[in-house]
């Protein structure tokens, strides 16, 4: 089993707030929940390392500089500056040498069942480091997360849990790791998502995409990523099981036939990805649908 690690010097001022949380089990099993967060004034001692935790780690920069070090990597942070981190990675942050000045941060220590699906779209980024001074409403979020976890009132968990939904969807938005208009979608995207809806159970690979589009393999599968938050597989295999879905529903194929139909060549894995992707078996699933139809 994995050590968690976490040495850290707290050479913070006395009116900084550090605050912890414990979130039920209910909490737990279906929102986002804050674990720990604060108001850090950090003098020049300042310094944290962590790794092997399981929690995800928001720290937006307000004043004074710090460095943030990942991946064999050191980033120094300003005013605005935002990192969104899994804290299972090794990963350190510090007040700057160069600060004249506290350095001053929001931060939240957070998890929950969404937590990794935000992170994952964040880190289709190639910089970790986010300048989130182009979005006010993101410091505004943290600190009303901040204030919220204050007051320990019941609702406390529920407020927090929607505040975390509105403050990770501005990051991904200013991150530009949410694209919502087609119109900014480059046209090789488009092609390649007008072919899958078509051929969806032919065999398309990640070459088959690169010879028709004349691209790279890995830039194909990146931009292809970043515009629709999926890998090409991902994306494929999705469209497979929706189609299996009114299959199911609508038809009265047998799963066999239907596994064949949307593209898996083999019963037995197209039953295992059906439950992976749904939760449920096909046949639960054209079951369930029988029975709300009666």
């Amino acid at each position: 089993m994995e050590t968690l690690t976490r040495e850290f010097t707290t050479d913070l001022t006395e009116d900084s707030t550090w605050i912890f949380n414990t979130p039920g089990e209910l909490t737990k099993s279906f929102l986002l929940y804050v674990q720990e967060l604060g108001y850090f004034k950090a003098s020049s001692n300042y310094y944290t390392s962590q790794e092997n935790i399981s929690s995800y780690l928001i720290m937006l920069t307000l004043s004074g500089q710090g460095t943030y070090a990942i991946g064999g990597k050191t980033y120094e942070l300003k005013a605005g500056d935002l990192v969104f981190v899994d804290s299972m990675e090794p990963h350190t942050h510090r007040t700057s040498k160069h600060s004249k000045e506290n350095w001053n941060i929001l931060w939240a220590q957070f998890n929950g069942i969404t937590a990794r699906g935000y992170y994952s779209q964040f880190k289709t980024r190639d910089i970790p480091v986010l300048d989130a001074s182009k979005n006010p409403k993101i410091q505004l979020l943290m600190e009303k997360l901040l204030s919220a976890n204050k007051s320990k009132s019941i609702g406390a968990e529920f407020l927090s849990s929607r505040i975390l939904v509105e403050l990770l969807t501005e990051i991904l938005f200013t991150a530009g790791a949410v694209v919502s208009p087609k119109i900014n979608m480059p046209q090789f995207i488009q092609t390649a998502l007008a072919d899958i809806d078509a051929h969806f159970p032919e065999n398309l690979s990640l070459e088959y995409f690169s010879d028709k589009l004349r691209l790279s393999k890995y830039h194909f599968a990146k931009e292809f990523k970043k515009y629709t938050g999926y890998s090409p597989v991902e994306y494929i295999i999705n469209t497979r099981i929706n189609h299996a879905k009114e299959y199911l529903q609508y038809s009265d194929l047998t799963i066999t036939d239907i596994s064949e139909a949307v593209g898996f060549n083999n019963t037995c894995h197209f039953i295992n990805m059906f439950k992976q992707k749904v939760g449920i078996t096909p046949l639960k699933f054209r079951k369930q649908y029988q029975n709300v139809s009666k």
